[in-house]
């Protein structure tokens, strides 16, 4: 007896079997959809936790800084001044990449981008005008000035 397309289509066992794969596809919707309101509800957490660190921190800076100006150690103008300055400059240099592991990659891979170290900015010393990388540097009171101009100034 042959079997034709309608004939297969109205079959109850293929019916079952179409239902039941649909019935599994809702269920991995269903899973896949609670897994990423999981992974959202965590990090709302984290943006949450780092928000309110960030918060404490600014609140900690201005403290001390009002402490130093009371103290007469700190002229607030002069480090408004530098601050902008430092921020603009920083603001001109790209962002540092943003390293995402990868899931997929190996550990050594993995190691190989971790490692690499970001290049440090180059900056010009107010003193003797050389540019140096931002690493070789040392903050005084004349300004960030390289590290040779630090030690000569002690």
């Amino acid at each position: 007896m042959a079997t034709g397309y309608w004939d297969t289509v109205f079959d109850p066992r293929f019916m079952l079997h179409r239902e039941v794969n649909e019935w599994n596809d809702i269920q991995d919707l269903q899973d896949q959809t609670a897994d990423a309101a999981a992974q959202l509800r965590q990090l709302t957490k984290i943006a949450t936790a780092a928000h309110r660190q960030l918060y404490e921190l600014s609140i900690t800076t201005g403290v001390l800084v009002k402490m130093l100006a009371e103290a007469n150690l700190l002229d607030v103008e002069v480090l408004r001044t530098r601050a902008e300055a430092e921020l603009a400059a920083a603001r001109a240099q790209p962002p540092p990449p943003v390293v995402i592991p990868d899931p997929w990659a190996s550990a050594p891979a993995q190691a190989a981008v971790q490692a690499a170290p970001p290049a440090a900015a180059p900056v010009t010393c107010p003193l003797c005008g050389k540019q140096v990388p931002a690493n070789q540097t040392t903050i005084t009171a004349r300004g960030t000035v390289c590290d040779g101009c630090a030690a000569t100034q002690r």
